[in-house]
């Protein structure tokens, strides 16, 4: 039965899976292969986001299969569908007791960050702040503990702090893809201060980025900066190439169609920066944006529209 569940999961048949997973664990719930047969129904049912069902399959694991080789795995699986079922508390809970068990495991910087996303949405400052310390008593630092100790700081307004924390990151795992990230964090803190070489640097080291997200947030603000620079030209073509991205965010594809227009402005091609505006203004999913972009809008109309020809006057008798 475990053999056949197994099959149906090689062949990609959810549902049969599930079910001889189910009937394994409710007829020889003390077999051998009963621990691992729980682990892999729950892994399986987060694929269907049934998380609540995840949680009370694992709860049960310490007891029923003390020492059993997954109960790690299954640990920090109870804790995450906890977090995806809306209980961060519950499941923070759970995660740092997880970590604090199994220091050295390959799922502790996956934990911490679950952990730290949670705290960031509870937004409770003395949680967040108790978290931060948390992060810096890492011993030895890892990247995804500095990166997260900078993004809990910058919540906490210690912006000074963020930007050493990612230049710690930086210094210290040049090569890691979360150092392409602190560069992006560090490009934007420096563009708002409006450092906008230092930023345009930085930026164009976080495109280096295999990650999607990050390449296109570089690339958009590799365009902003090309913009403050008075090089219009340049900064379409970035824009151009941050739409043509493919990444799963929205927002920034909405801000790179607002460059766009920008620099269509600058460039004086009033029709193809109106086409650019409307696109915003219609559907981007940041209503401050939107506003801008129909306010722009209306001023680049107002210049595509010809004069009103004077009406000539009549000759007096």
């Amino acid at each position: 039965l475990y053999g056949f569940a197994w099959s149906e999961l090689e062949l990609q048949r959810r549902e049969p899976a599930v079910a001889a997973f189910r009937q394994l664990l409710e007829v020889w719930p003390d077999h051998p292969t009963a621990p691992s047969a729980r682990f892999y129904l729950a892994r399986t049912l987060t694929e269907t986001k049934q998380y609540d069902e995840v949680a009370a399959l694992l709860a049960v694991f310490p007891s029923r299969h003390p020492g059993h080789r997954l109960l790690p795995d299954a640990a920090y699986l109870r804790g995450w569908s906890l977090v995806s079922a809306g209980r961060d508390a519950e499941g923070v809970r759970e995660l740092k007791a997880f970590i604090a068990a199994h220091p050295r495991h390959e799922l502790v910087p996956q934990a911490r960050r679950v952990v730290v996303a949670a705290v960031l949405r509870g937004g409770r400052k003395a949680e967040l702040a108790a978290e931060y310390e948390a992060l810096l008593r890492e011993s030895p630092p890892t990247a995804g503990g500095l990166y997260d100790a900078g993004v809990i700081a910058q919540k906490l307004g210690r912006e000074k702090e963020a930007e050493n924390t990612w230049r710690q990151l930086r210094s210290r795992f040049p090569d890691h893809e979360l150092s392409a990230r602190a560069a992006l964090e560090l490009a934007e803190a420096a563009f708002k201060q409006d450092h906008f070489k230092e930023s345009l640097t930085l930026a164009k080291k976080a495109g280096e980025s295999p990650e999607p997200a990050v390449k296109l947030g570089a690339l958009v603000l590799i365009g902003e900066n090309e913009l403050k620079q008075k090089r219009p030209q340049a900064a379409l073509k970035v824009f151009q190439a941050a739409e043509a991205l493919e990444a799963d965010d929205r927002g920034l594809h909405f801000r790179a169609l607002a460059g766009r227009g920008l620099a269509h402005e600058e460039l004086r091609q009033w029709a193809a920066a109106a086409k650019a505006y409307e696109a915003v203004a219609a559907a981007s999913p940041d209503k401050t944006l939107r506003e801008w972009a129909k306010q722009r809008l209306a001023q680049v109309r107002a210049r595509l529209s010809p004069p009103a020809k004077a009406k000539p006057e009549k000759p007096k008798p």
